[in-house]
């Protein structure tokens, strides 16, 4: 009986098994990371996060250390989202830094801008019809062609308005420059 308890005693203060060992010894690697100022710990997260990363450990157990860690940064950075957590650990990119981003973005962009300037004159329209009444076809068409920073300017003038002739007055002292091949190539 003595002998049975001792082969009994003697497998349960058995090694751990080999395969659940590491996953907690990289998880208690945290602990040097409790620290309290943030941005120590803003800057060594992508450390201990690649450190998790390379360890030599089964995928899954990877995966769930990886998740920890996100999961214990979180709660760490409240005030952040799992986007920005995963941007501080090297884990995506800001959408405003990918490739495609830039792309879209030059692409549109003289859309976007011819966009914003045609609301900035209907906008400037309706002012001017509201402060000085109907329009003639050759004033609509002056203020439509006048660029961005001109259509603001008129913007500014038209609350001194009082009749027609202040805006032919200013029409004529600023007149909208004239458009090249350059301009209206695409």
């Amino acid at each position: 009986m003595h002998t049975d308890k001792q082969t009994h005693r003697g497998a349960r203060t058995a090694a751990p098994d080999p395969t659940r060992a590491p996953a907690a010894g990289h998880l208690s690697a945290l602990s040097a990371y409790l620290v309290e100022d943030r941005e120590r710990l803003r800057e060594q997260a992508p450390l201990a996060y690649g450190q998790i990363q390379q360890a030599p450990l089964p995928e899954s157990a990877r995966r769930q250390c990886l998740d920890v860690f996100q999961s214990w940064l979180l709660a760490r950075f409240q005030d952040q989202t799992l986007e920005e957590i995963l941007i501080m650990l090297g884990e995506m990119t800001p959408l405003e830094q990918t490739r495609a981003y830039r792309e879209i973005v030059a692409k549109n962009k003289p859309i976007w801008l011819e966009e914003g300037r045609q609301r900035e004159v209907q906008l400037v329209l309706r002012l001017l019809r509201r402060r000085l009444g109907k329009l003639t076809k050759a004033q609509q068409a002056s203020v439509q062609s006048l660029p961005v920073d001109q259509l603001e300017d008129l913007t500014e003038a038209l609350l001194d308005f009082s009749a027609a002739a202040d805006l032919e007055t200013w029409l004529a002292a600023h007149p909208a420059p004239q458009q090249t091949a350059c301009d209206t190539a695409p």
